[in-house]
């Protein structure tokens, strides 16, 4: 049996990211009505900061360091190859099909986000496994292009009845 190639998104799928953003972004607010500035007010300015930058700097690798947080967890020795870029989308999926020589009807995207992991995985046609985060980013919210061809899973150990080992599959 051929093996399948999985591609994960790492923050909020692999470990948990945002959550801490959002407890920074309380902290902020609270700060800045403590500072006498209207909460809802910091927080919509604190947003739109937020939603101006992204399409400008994508996710901004060089300010939060990816590659550290892949470091620091451990788990680079599992993964065949490891790619940090600044903004997921179809072509960064299409690279990595002609880099690796994948086929797609054996490689999966995996991820926790529609916008930047499985709409960009439907594509280009290959598998997508949608990990629902409990708390998402509002910028990666979106409809999920095609329902009907993305596996949702609860948590990210189910991968491994979704996908067994050789052995365990005969």
């Amino acid at each position: 049996m051929d093996r399948p190639t999985l591609i994960l998104d790492a923050d909020d799928t692999l470990w948990e990211n945002n959550i801490f953003y959002g407890e920074a972004t309380d902290a902020f607010v609270e700060r800045m009505a403590r500072e006498g500035f209207d909460p809802v007010e910091a927080r919509d300015t604190f947003g739109r900061v937020e939603w101006g930058r992204v399409p400008l700097v994508g996710y901004a690798v060089q300010e939060f360091n990816q590659q550290d947080k892949v470091d620091r967890s451990g788990l680079a020795p599992y993964f065949e190859a490891v790619h940090v870029v600044p903004e997921k989308g179809p072509e960064v999926l299409r690279d990595l099909i002609a880099r690796y020589g994948l086929e797609p009807r054996r490689t999966w995207m995996v991820g926790s986000s529609p916008r930047p992991d499985i709409n960009p995985a439907l594509a280009v046609g290959v598998g997508a496994v949608y990990i629902p985060y409990a708390v998402p980013w509002a910028y990666e919210e979106a409809p999920i292009a095609d329902p009907d061809r993305v596996i949702t899973l609860q948590c990210f150990p189910d991968l491994l009845d979704l996908f067994p080992e050789p052995e365990e599959a005969e």
